[in-house]
């Protein structure tokens, strides 16, 4: 029932001995993604911001393709388009994909303030802003509908 209660004094009390000891800020944590303080495996610090680097182009991508492929928007002179549908596309884009972005930025730092691998938050959250501009463009599309008479 208090195993969570227990785990945090656990860790506050080690933290407490390492700041005693004056070790608190000279541990030898090698990486972000080290699954322990000294992991001979462990990805690098370097090796999640290069992640998070292609994770913030991607992104940028991905607006701009979510911006261009409104553009379809232009054939709705012919067609029974569903105006509401369309303008909540754009925005499930403009919205979703900085936010996908801000909340792998906020787990990553989450995660490495437990000591846990982190090289898989920039990859899930490039996963899901691809997510995001496929649902984007497949709602645009939905709303365009087809082709009057």
């Amino acid at each position: 029932m208090f195993s969570g209660y227990r785990t945090t004094m656990d860790r506050i009390a080690r933290r407490n001995r390492r700041r005693e000891s004056g070790t608190l800020f000279t541990d030898h944590y090698d990486g972000i993604g080290a699954n322990g303080p000294r992991s001979a495996d462990a990805p690098t610090l370097g090796s999640t911001l290069i992640l998070f680097v292609i994770q913030a182009v991607l992104s940028a991508v991905f607006m701009f393709a979510a911006t261009v492929s409104g553009l379809i928007t232009d054939s709705c002179s012919g067609r029974n388009c569903n105006f509401p549908l369309i303008e909540f596309s754009g925005w499930l884009a403009a919205v979703g994909i900085p936010a996908v972005f801000l909340m792998s930025v906020g787990l990553c730092v989450r995660t490495y303030n437990r000591s846990q691998a982190t090289w898989w938050v920039p990859l899930t959250g490039i996963a899901a802003s691809l997510l995001v501009l496929v649902s984007s463009i497949g709602l645009l599309y939905l709303g365009v509908g087809p082709e009057g008479g």
